[in-house]
């Protein structure tokens, strides 16, 4: 892919991610102004130790919120990379863009909330339940190819790279059973083998931090050791929203992510540009 067929799917993405949200927003919006906007269930929290820690109630203005924080930064963080980045082609960016594509699916799960569809058991609720794992699975993913696979040798097989990892997270995403019938307290079904997805899914995270650490010894450039620690930091910020259903997870989540985002795209600015 050329810089300049990349930044047009830029533009492309930033269009569609809006549009998405508005829609989505919209939703929730109308629903609540009728007064049929009805919050998922509480009894099944993804943090179960919140159960048991003071002053964190189920708040689904804080899912919504979450939510919304997620798919506002993927148009956002695409701008930045369209205006300080649209000269470099550092393959870590173009598996950037694939994490925010991950990220951009939560509008998926604001359409889960908004039109109450965890009330239903519909082949609806299933597909957008298997467009929100594979975002996720897509998210985290894509790290382990930018540490891995960003080497300037792996820069002919970039697009190679591209089709194995959005094909991986398709069939994750397919194959991972998902329970329509137990709906999280964030307006997502439950995964099948939870803590099995979960050590996966830190599994994932800290191959590519230590996988940035060992490039930071192997190059001698301290940035990517700062991709390291902002790959720890922007992950569990990413982590968090994902999973949160309180204010208290919403602020902490968000400050994590949105830092570990804005870190992530001028460190990438710094290695390959100027500081």
């Amino acid at each position: 892919m050329t810089l300049k067929q990349r930044n047009r799917l830029i533009t492309i993405l930033i269009v569609a991610s809006i549009a998405g949200f508005a829609i989505s927003a919209a939703t929730i919006a109308v629903n609540a102004a009728k007064s049929n906007l009805i919050p998922p269930p509480e009894t099944i929290r993804p943090m179960r130790i919140l159960s048991a820690i003071p002053f964190t109630p189920v708040s689904f203005a804080a899912t919504a919120l979450s939510c919304a924080l997620l798919v506002l930064s993927v148009p956002a963080a695409l701008f930045i990379i369209e205006r300080y980045l649209n000269k470099t082609k550092a393959t870590e960016i173009g598996y950037f863009i694939a994490c925010l594509v991950g990220i951009s699916c939560e509008t998926a799960r604001m359409f889960v909330m908004g039109m109450r569809l965890w009330q239903t058991f519909s082949d609806v609720l299933l597909m957008l339940g298997r467009i929100i794992l594979f975002g996720r699975v897509l998210t985290t993913l894509s790290f382990v190819f930018a540490s891995v696979l960003s080497e300037t040798s792996q820069r002919q097989d970039n697009a190679r790279n591209m089709a194995i990892l959005f094909s991986v997270s398709v069939l994750v995403a397919m194959t991972t059973p998902l329970n329509t019938a137990r709906i999280l307290s964030t307006g997502m079904v439950t995964v099948g083998f939870p803590d099995m997805f979960r050590l996966l899914t830190a599994t994932m995270a800290a191959t590519s931090i230590a996988a940035f650490v060992y490039k930071a010894k192997k190059h001698d450039r301290k940035e990517f050791i700062t991709l390291a620690i902002v790959t720890a930091v922007l992950f569990t910020g990413y982590a968090t929203l994902t999973s949160s259903d309180c204010y208290a997870t919403l602020i902490f989540g968000a400050v994590l992510f949105c830092a570990g985002i804005f870190r992530y795209i001028r460190t990438i600015h710094a290695l390959y540009l100027w500081n």
